[in-house]
């Protein structure tokens, strides 16, 4: 018999897992996820296999000083417009979002370590989309995603917190 995860319940804990692992991204950044909006890893994600980070912006936030302040000088305002199909003039404002490809950001978000695992949680590979059982000492990379099931883990970030996650 296999028991499914309401999709509800589903993308909370997806949305859990990403939050959790963006949080890596040292605090020197000044970016911050906007939970209330649900930033979130993009569906896109999944089609080139490479991770982004949903950026939610903040009130007096531009494109320039989001490149100059999160991205790597390698980047410019016009590759991020237009990665997110949008035009040069386009106006954007507190609220809206922009998909910025982890490996674009100047500061690379560490993986976090799991210490307990408890029942069955698995992980789910964000650049292969492998499906594995979490053991204890796995490492979570940007983009995977936890799925908790009826077990329960305890992931341990760079910075020394400690997340659980359970059903």
């Amino acid at each position: 018999m296999t028991l499914q995860m309401p999709d509800a319940l589903s993308k909370h804990l997806k949305t859990l897992a990403f939050l959790a692992l963006a949080f890596m991204v040292p605090a020197t950044t000044v970016a911050e996820l906007s939970i209330a909006r649900g930033s979130a890893v993009s569906g896109s994600q999944q089609r080139d296999n490479a991770p982004e980070w949903v950026y939610t912006l903040r009130q007096g936030d531009t494109v320039a000083s989001i490149t100059q302040t999160l991205l790597s000088q390698q980047t410019t305002q016009q590759r991020l417009l237009e990665h997110n199909g949008l035009a040069s003039n386009a106006k954007l404002g507190a609220g809206d979002t922009l998909r910025i490809p982890v490996n674009w950001l100047k500061r690379q978000p560490e993986p976090a370590r799991v210490i307990a695992v408890t029942g069955n949680v698995q992980q789910i590979s964000g650049m292969d989309g492998r499906k594995l059982p979490l053991s204890e000492d796995s490492i979570v990379r940007v983009g995977d995603e936890i799925l908790s099931g009826a077990g329960s883990a305890t992931i341990e970030l760079a910075d020394g917190s400690e997340l659980r996650i359970s059903p």
